[in-house]
């Protein structure tokens, strides 16, 4: 008996210990896209240490090592991010990261005294986070303000499917901005020139797709003029290479990787979004911001004027206020700052002074209370309820 209480105690201090670092270990550092045997041999390597450690936690807890309060002190809340190739999955893994190390020597709780440790979890981007979240398979995600706003109040004319969900936001962490990209040939060189092309708009259901529907009707730009098709932008960018497409929008966080290739190479340029109706989409969408691509940020380029939607990080509004409280002050601890600042490109546009700009859905009471003790106004959003949400399903 007195074994088992001695090896409990000390287990579970090791067991915590050892799980952390197979999480940091499994989180990713880089920022490019992986292409050597070497890196999937060591994300295989960081699985099966994540997968060994829940493995001896089972294996103690059955053979009565361990009794059940220690085996189940340790709470994994995952952060839904995005594809290998965009910046969703690195951003969230370095949060992840640099969350776990500085709580590593003062432990977060969870409301029932576990300790808490974050993993960042590949996914099929915005809508599929919100479906998880939705669904208690995510306990967080980043989710871009647009699909996260019209979740949130179960509005949708573009994807009648949108899964409703209960979201609070724990940050805004950077703009994404609307990128139009036009083929030199095709004469385009503002946005009213795209009657009578070919544009993509993304996928069908795609936030892209919403984005581009809003400004088209702020402007008064009538779809049926345009040849529109429904394109990944992998896809869309193949055809304007092959002169099989005129146009193509992309949001995301410059500068876009394959979008400096088109415009170094001379085949493509960015054009302006801009006209009379734009002040109307900031008045009435709160997730919608002004944007504009620095000049330089793709080549011969001047200053593009644009729109933008923040990429968020947001958390199921059931999620323990301490806990979030916790998480949102380590987020803008010092040492997580750092580690964003010098590990990827849109970390750089991660900082406090902009951490409530362009959310469009209310700020989870958690990190509310983070933002109130440091003296930072708190939009006032009223979070939908339960039967406002069952209502706005059937």
């Amino acid at each position: 008996m007195i074994a088992t209480v001695l090896f409990s105690k000390s287990s579970s201090d090791w067991l915590t210990k050892f799980i952390r670092n197979s999480i940091h270990r499994n989180s990713i550092r880089r920022t490019s896209i992986r292409k050597s045997d070497r890196f999937i041999q060591r994300r295989s390597r960081g699985l099966r240490y994540l997968l060994c450690a829940v493995l001896c936690l089972q294996i103690i807890s059955f053979f009565g090592f361990v009794d059940k309060t220690a085996a189940a002190e340790l709470q994994v809340l995952r952060i839904g991010t995005g594809g290998s190739s965009g910046n969703y999955f690195p951003v969230g893994s370095l949060i992840a990261q640099g969350i776990n190390n500085h709580i590593a020597g003062d432990s977060l709780h969870n409301e029932h005294g576990r300790d808490v440790v974050l993993l960042a979890q590949r996914s099929n981007g915005s809508v599929s986070n919100v479906e998880d979240i939705s669904s208690g398979l995510l306990e967080s995600a980043l989710v871009q303000a647009d699909i996260a706003h019209l979740s949130y109040r179960g509005q949708d004319s573009v994807r009648s499917n949108m899964p409703k969900a209960r979201l609070g936001a724990i940050a805004s962490l950077y703009r994404e901005s609307v990128h139009l990209v036009a083929s030199r040939k095709s004469g385009i060189n503002s946005i009213g020139d795209l009657s009578g092309k070919r544009v993509s708009i993304d996928e069908v259901g795609s936030g892209t797709e919403l984005d581009v529907q809003i400004i088209f009707d702020a402007l008064g730009m009538a779809r049926e003029r345009i040849n529109i098709v429904y394109l990944k932008p992998d896809d869309a960018i193949s055809r304007l290479q092959l002169d099989q497409l005129d146009a193509f929008f992309i949001v995301a966080g410059y500068p876009v990787q394959a979008v400096s290739e088109l415009v170094d190479s001379g085949i493509a340029n960015i054009v302006p979004i801009s006209g009379e109706g734009i002040e109307r989409i900031l008045e009435r969408d709160s997730f919608i911001t002004r944007g504009e691509i620095p000049a330089g940020t793709y080549a011969n380029t001047d200053s593009v004027e644009t729109l933008a939607v923040s990429a968020l990080w947001v958390a199921a509004w059931s999620m323990d206020e301490d806990v979030v409280y916790g998480l949102t002050k380590a987020l803008w601890s010092d040492e997580v700052q750092a580690l964003l600042m010098n590990g990827h490109p849109q970390g750089r546009q991660i900082n406090l002074s902009s951490a409530l700009l362009g959310l469009g859905i209310p700020v989870h009471p958690g990190a509310a209370r983070f933002y109130q003790e440091a003296g930072i106004e708190v939009p006032s959003y009223r979070p939908i309820t339960p039967e406002e949400s069952a209502k706005v399903v059937k």
